[in-house]
């Protein structure tokens, strides 16, 4: 008898209890990914302009369609350890009182946000120009950058876009020796 058969034979009970329970579990499980990822490279047009390039893409089987260009930058900050932080988000801007929060509500102009579904397989980047003290503060930073690229809740269930945050965390040096 080999040892995988008398591994079987000893635990053939243990698998009839416990086959259909994780079965149960794998198939119950929400998914947990949509299959998008993100790298980020930076190119140094010339010597006082440099621009990130975030590249997404989709490793699913499910068509995501992400968006691409105006959108909303958050000022880099850096948190605690002079680590620098560069935010890209889309979201329905609201602007109201304590009385009436969404007195206004701003939709963006689709096409303005260009829209790329991916396929699998397929990429799509997002453009970021950075000033010379974005660049100095990654330069200078005690450890990676954080890159975050999100798309929110309310724009995308207005649009059918995936909605989510891709993040990011490496150095200066390894994203402009890509």
């Amino acid at each position: 008898m080999s040892p995988i058969e008398r591994w079987l034979e000893e635990n053939m009970k243990k698998l009839t209890i416990a086959l259909p329970l994780m079965l149960f579990v794998v198939s119950a499980a929400p998914r947990a990914e949509s299959g998008l990822e993100a790298d980020a490279f930076i190119v140094a047009d010339k010597p006082n302009e440099s621009t990130l390039v975030l590249r997404i893409t989709n490793r699913g089987e499910t068509p995501q369609t992400i968006l691409t260009e105006k959108y909303s930058r958050n000022s880099m900050s850096m948190n605690g350890r002079r680590l620098p932080q560069i935010g890209l988000s889309y979201e329905i801007l609201t602007i109201g009182s304590a009385e009436q929060p969404e007195q206004w509500i701003f939709i963006p102009s689709l096409p303005k946000l260009a829209p790329v579904t991916l396929r699998k397989g397929e990429s799509a980047q997002v453009i970021v120009p950075l000033d010379d003290t974005t660049v100095k503060a990654m330069k200078e930073a005690e450890g990676p950058a954080t890159i975050r690229y999100s798309i929110g809740k309310r724009i995308s269930e207005r649009f059918g876009l995936w909605q989510g945050t891709l993040e990011i965390r490496e150095s200066y040096k390894s994203m402009t020796s890509k």
